[in-house]
């Protein structure tokens, strides 16, 4: 759901947790991205070290 759609619920402040969004799941979210998206990183170091 997009900003749009909690608009259409009434959104606000009162849309965000009735629907199960708080700051917390959204920072915890991030995180787990960020860490998701680094993964890819110790291996292409380990390769570019190799090729060396």
């Amino acid at each position: 759901m997009g900003p749009a759609d909690t608009d259409a619920l009434g959104g606000g402040l009162f849309a965000g947790p009735v629907l199960g969004i708080s700051p917390t799941t959204e920072i915890l979210t991030t995180l787990e991205t960020i860490a998701a998206n680094l993964r890819w990183l110790p291996p292409l170091v380990g390769r570019l070290a190799r090729a060396r």
